[in-house]
């Protein structure tokens, strides 16, 4: 993507990328590529298909989330199982954990939005009513905003802590405006955030200083109604040298 002249173009290399990694042996040889090691593997980790994970960096663990509504807790240095917890009863769709706030987040196609502590604990449970599929922080405004199949939703801060002394977060939904169907990626970059889904929709919105009691402080900046021929499932933000966003 980029910001050019109210609308978002294909990176060209992108587009290089593409028809390479279609080839028959789905090998992605590129000259440029940065080379790396594998340091750990972990050959069977559970029954059930691993369908989201995230990085602890505080106890330096791997949490995977599964289908069946479980996460595990792994040492990150050498793969070994620490914790299995099961809250969720549908598959776990995203983690993310908030590392200023010391907090996992994890969301799951059962329309819960759940808060654990750093003893793997839920501590608390926003019922959303609607699948939720990704997650991210929007830390200048203390924002979680979500994507679900009723669209871009948002969670404030509520202000208020829990016995544990973490952040509780108001369980009263904002709806923010842009997409018509089902956001499945979201990513924060700066005061922007650029969100894909299945209406084949990329949604660019821009924090915004002002907004009335109760209004969520984001605006639309660019909109891109065709960005692909299906659903955007998944996306990144980087930068040139030149300072140009894609």
């Amino acid at each position: 993507m980029q910001h050019q002249a109210n609308q978002m173009t294909v990176h060209p290399k992108v587009k290089t990328l593409r028809r390479r990694v279609t080839t028959p042996d789905l090998r992605l040889c590129t000259p440029d590529r940065v080379k790396m090691e594998r340091r750990l593997r972990v050959g069977s980790t559970h029954t059930a298909a691993v369908s989201a994970l995230t990085y602890q960096p505080v106890r330096r663990e791997l949490i995977t989330g599964h289908e069946d509504g479980s996460l595990k807790f792994w040492e990150g240095d050498t793969g070994k199982h620490a914790e299995t917890v099961q809250h969720h009863k549908g598959w776990i769709s995203d983690l993310y954990y908030w590392h200023e706030g010391k907090i996992l987040f994890s969301c799951s196609v059962d329309g819960q939005v759940v808060l654990w502590s750093s003893s793997n604990q839920p501590y608390d449970i926003i019922q959303v009513g609607e699948p939720v599929f990704c997650l991210a922080w929007l830390s200048r405004k203390s924002l979680l905003l979500f994507g679900s199949g009723k669209g871009l939703g948002a969670l404030r801060k509520s202000g208020k802590l829990a016995a544990n002394g973490l952040s509780l977060l108001s369980h009263r939904v904002a709806w923010v405006p842009g997409h018509t169907g089902i956001v499945r990626c979201l990513n924060i970059a700066g005061n922007k955030i650029y969100s894909g889904g299945y209406d084949k929709k990329l949604v660019v919105q821009e924090v915004v200083s002002l907004s009335g009691d109760g209004e969520i402080p984001l605006k639309i900046v660019r909109e891109r109604d065709a960005a692909h021929d299906a659903g955007v499932t998944c996306l990144t933000v980087a930068k040139d040298t030149d300072g140009s966003s894609w």
